[in-house]
């Protein structure tokens, strides 16, 4: 009722994706801004990341010598874990060296529920905890897995998806991580749909790929970070947005 005018009679409104500029459309009316997608940036750390890498793999050695999936976010029903641990239950001819790595802080108790779930579809050796990551961990994290996956059912903007991303890593996430159309464009992973059927196909999609083709979807996410999620594409989208906002302002004034 009120911000609809906030809305409107803005110079700009900025969004981050593509994804947010289209759902911000439903709930305000009449609406009619102008609409512009900016970079949000997520900063690159200092690291070695080789070295971090294997410290991570020196930590967690059930991990070593296997390919992994890495999730990394809050262990939280809206991230879609049980629907994750529910799809790999049912890969058929799943890959031996292939391991599903469960990072993130515990803050309601659900990882004894996603434990059951495990035990009940026999995953018990397939499935790593890690707990919280922080630092150097995480990092290694992201770059020792062979892919990263967040099969959230709303995220307003993922920004683990675009760390991931910033290490080359692939991303695996469902159509309500905000960033989809981004990482879809840019080729730089797989999107499906929020349910156990759509990340079955996402795990199914990885696993079939040849070697090659997942070195060129890694050069694709350092691409898609560098385009659209890096401090320095935030600053130029930024700084080009305002510079649009002064000039048209003028252009009014001495119209």
């Amino acid at each position: 009722i009120f911000e609809r005018h906030v809305i409107n009679n803005s110079s700009a409104v900025l969004f981050t994706s593509e994804e947010e500029k289209t759902l911000a459309r439903q709930p305000f009316s009449p609406y009619d801004p102008i609409e512009r997608v900016v970079a949000y940036g997520s900063p690159l750390p200092i690291v070695d990341f080789s070295a971090v890498s294997q410290n991570f793999l020196d930590r967690f050695e059930a991990l070593k010598n296997n390919r992994f999936a890495i999730f990394l976010s809050r262990i939280h029903e809206k991230k879609g874990i049980d629907f994750l641990i529910g799809a790999l239950g049912q890969l058929q001819n799943l890959p031996d060296d292939f391991m599903l790595a469960i990072a993130g802080p515990d803050s309601n108790g659900l990882q004894a529920k996603l434990t059951k779930q495990i035990e009940t579809l026999g995953l018990t050796e397939r499935v790593v905890w890690l707990g919280m990551l922080n630092g150097d961990s995480k990092w290694g994290a992201y770059h020792a897995a062979d892919v990263f996956v967040l099969p959230s059912h709303q995220e307003n903007f993922g920004i683990v998806v675009a760390e991931a991303l910033s290490t080359a890593t692939p991303v695996l996430i469902t159509n309500k991580v905000n960033i989809w159309r981004e990482i879809d464009a840019a080729g730089a992973g797989f999107v499906e749909n929020d349910d156990v059927a759509g990340v079955k196909v996402l795990l199914e999609r990885w696993l079939s790929l040849a070697d090659a083709d997942k070195q060129v979807m890694s050069k694709n996410a350092s691409l898609c970070y560098e385009n659209n999620f890096s401090l320095e594409a935030a600053v130029v989208d930024l700084e080009k947005a305002l510079i649009d906002v002064v000039e048209s302002h003028r252009e009014k004034v001495h119209a």
